[in-house]
């Protein structure tokens, strides 16, 4: 049995559709489409936010060691996935169709009425995170894995 090489090369966007959670298991019509975590999108997007990582500043001396990690703001938080975001269809405002651009998409994850949808994109991007990794790791612990 021969490895597909699309079986182990982690996907650079992803997309899912919404759920409705008052009628769970009923199509919603509602996609939304961007960035997988770790891919060069989604990097793009955090640098935008966040600037050029920076190194984490370990302090230790006799009487006190302590680490500083600059906190992260909620809002430049969703603002960082809002910008991982390609696409967003199926979705109306109002009774208009949402016309998806960066600063719409930005605006939009700011609204608290968006929230639970923005965290149903997290567990959705977390889910394809955890998925990838365990598949890598089967596939590296594997027995009889090849690429011939």
């Amino acid at each position: 049995m021969a490895l597909e090489f699309n079986d182990v090369v982690v996907p650079d966007t992803t997309t899912m559709e919404v759920v409705d959670q008052a009628n769970p298991g009923e199509p919603t019509g509602c996609f939304i489409s961007g960035h997988t975590i770790g891919s060069d999108g989604w990097k793009k997007a955090q640098r935008r936010v966040f600037g050029a990582p920076k190194p984490t500043r370990v302090m230790m001396n006799k009487k006190q060691n302590h680490i500083e990690i600059p906190p992260v703001e909620a809002k430049d938080e969703l603002r960082a996935l809002a910008y991982a975001l390609t696409d967003i269809r199926g979705l109306t405002i109002g009774g208009k169709p949402f016309e998806y651009s960066e600063d719409a998409a930005v605006d939009l994850f700011a609204m608290s009425g968006f929230r639970e949808i923005v965290q149903q994109w997290r567990d959705h991007l977390e889910a394809d995170r955890d998925f990838t990794r365990e598949q890598s790791s089967d596939a590296a612990s594997g027995p009889d894995v090849s690429l011939g």
